[in-house]
């Protein structure tokens, strides 16, 4: 009996073994099977901070990139290729660009000066016009006023105290009228031969000039007169050779008058045809620019 009892212990024992072996494989199974889910769970659906992590992670490294592109591209030199006589030389981009705004820089100093010294010839031209007006004015009266006085002792004494101002007031004017008259002479490479053919053929630029020497020549001869006059006596009038002076005097005043009014014709007229040439010829290609 005691022999029979033993195995059966044996036996529920191995039976009890085996049973908490399959328990346990059971349970290691369950928890193995609940360990996959939740770790697909975690994987088919992440949070969204996650998805947010990734994002900027992903944003950072395209930004990487973007930076590492751009230090490459501004590593890259352009070069242009500049010809001399023989070769060409190579220069960079950076370079070029410098000498070409430098050379634009120069290039508007210059139109500026240029344009600035037509600026300065129209102002002169223009002056000029209003000092022949006022030249023919004043020669005029001064001619008219030496006839018209009852008295000649009387218009010498009163003039007698303006006549080297006056004088010296004519020179200045004259000389600046001839000046006007000289520049707007438009003449061929000979300029002597060329005005010397247009005083033949009678074209205005060489008659203005001609006419406005003329009136300077006479106004250089009537010093020697005003300075007689300056100094004025009433014995001047009782000699016979002073008088001959004086009506001399009066007929050289009377052409430096003429000459004086028809030279401001002349250059009236010539200045209406070439004044504003300069001017208009740039006024053109700054329009033709812009177009």
């Amino acid at each position: 009996m005691e022999p029979s009892k033993v195995n059966k212990e044996e036996s529920s024992k191995i039976n009890n073994d085996e049973n908490s072996f399959v328990t346990e494989e059971i349970n290691k199974k369950k928890n193995e099977t609940k360990s996959d889910f939740f770790k697909r769970k975690l994987i088919l659906q992440p949070r969204k901070s996650i998805k947010k992590i990734g994002k900027f992670k992903n944003w950072k490294i395209k930004e990487k990139k973007g930076n590492f592109d751009k230090e490459e591209e501004s590593k890259k030199i352009e070069y242009y290729f500049v010809q001399n006589l023989n070769s060409f030389r190579d220069i960079s981009k950076k370079m070029f660009k410098e000498v070409n705004d430098s050379s634009n820089d120069n290039d508007n100093k210059l139109e500026n000066h240029v344009s600035f010294s037509y600026l300065v010839q129209y102002k002169f031209i223009v002056f000029v016009q209003f000092v022949q007006g006022f030249l023919a004015g004043l020669t005029t009266a001064q001619a008219l006023s030496a006839y018209l006085f009852s008295s000649l002792e009387t218009f010498l004494e009163g003039y007698q105290i303006i006549a080297i101002p006056a004088h010296a007031t004519f020179f200045i004017l004259f000389t600046l009228c001839t000046i006007l008259a000289i520049e707007n002479f438009k003449g061929n490479k000979k300029k002597i031969i060329s005005f010397i053919y247009e005083l033949f053929t009678f074209k205005i630029d060489s008659w203005a000039i001609f006419i406005w020497l003329c009136g300077s020549i006479i106004n250089l001869s009537l010093l020697r007169y005003d300075e007689k006059i300056s100094v004025f006596s009433v014995n001047l009038l009782k000699n016979q050779n002073d008088l001959k002076e004086l009506t001399i005097w009066r007929l050289l005043g009377c052409l430096r008058a003429i000459f004086s009014i028809i030279g401001w014709f002349l250059t009236m007229k010539q200045d209406k045809q070439q004044l504003l040439i300069p001017l208009n010829e740039k006024n053109s290609e700054e329009e033709k620019r812009k177009i």
